[in-house]
């Protein structure tokens, strides 16, 4: 019987696995492996989340003064997996795992949680049935005024998560890595805009520019698309479409084409 539940329990790990299409953080994910190779995870994940994560061009950029804002939240997704051998068993059994976790990681105030999605599959080969639940939960950010601040909530909110899915008997649950975000990015358009003017008005007053330098020939154009550049405990580097080109090409002399001449032999 023991032996039974240990086989289910590794089914159910490589087909999240296979569910989530990408490594996940949460029960079940650092047991039996060391703390080297866990450090490494860690080092691996940031890289692909972030580029090279000791690069200091992010120093530099605040430096050079860009608009940057505090985070308002920390998204994450929460997913778990329950394996039954009836259809309608095995999605009353992922629904109720999915209103567990809400109840057990939500926190007034601090921790939002709510259930976004759930499914139920059935693979070849296989009389099981396999249900997957996934939960979002929101680490609220809005007013912590400085990074420890900011990073003492997230960690609380992990902790609640990891914690809901040790205690876990009824399906296996992981969690992927937070996703640091602002709540209205479109409310900074007119700023981002702003500093975009800003640099075309210095060009457009430099006056000592050589002849062929013509500053009204640029023309330049936005449609308003507010993104995010970089995220940070620290702030959200934000960013608008904005692109120039000159307003017109110069005009090329039109391709002049010789008629081949033949000589004739007179007669």
């Amino acid at each position: 019987m023991q032996s039974k539940r240990i086989l289910s329990t590794l089914m159910l790990l490589g087909l999240l696995t296979w569910f989530t299409g990408c490594p996940q953080q949460g029960s079940g994910s650092r047991r039996g492996a060391s703390g080297e190779q866990a450090q490494s995870d860690v080092w691996s994940s940031a890289r692909r989340g972030s580029g090279d994560v000791l690069s200091a061009a992010d120093f530099e950029s605040d430096l050079h003064g860009r608009v940057s804002v505090a985070p308002d939240r920390a998204l994450v997704r929460v997913r778990g997996l329950v394996m039954n051998t009836d259809r309608m068993a095995t999605s009353a059994d992922a629904a109720s795992l999915g209103e567990a976790l809400v109840a057990e990681i939500a926190e007034q105030g601090v921790c939002e949680a709510r259930v976004v999605d759930h499914a139920t599959v059935s693979f070849s080969g296989s009389e099981d049935w396999h249900g997957s639940v996934s939960v979002r939960v929101d680490a609220l950010l809005t007013g912590l005024e400085d990074v420890d601040a900011r990073a003492e909530r997230l960690e609380h909110c992990l902790a609640r998560i990891d914690a809901a899915a040790d205690r876990r008997e009824d399906g296996v649950v992981r969690r992927g890595a937070p996703l640091l975000t602002v709540d209205q990015p479109e409310a900074y358009r007119a700023e981002l805009l702003t500093r975009a003017f800003r640099d075309l008005r210095a060009v457009a007053a430099t006056t000592d520019t050589p002849p062929q330098f013509t500053a009204e020939a640029t023309r330049c154009t936005s449609a308003g698309h507010v993104v995010i550049r970089s995220r940070s405990l620290t702030g959200i580097v934000l960013g608008v479409d904005f692109s120039c080109q000159p307003s017109f090409a110069p005009a090329m002399p039109a391709p002049t084409l010789e008629r081949p001449t033949r000589e004739l032999d007179s007669l």
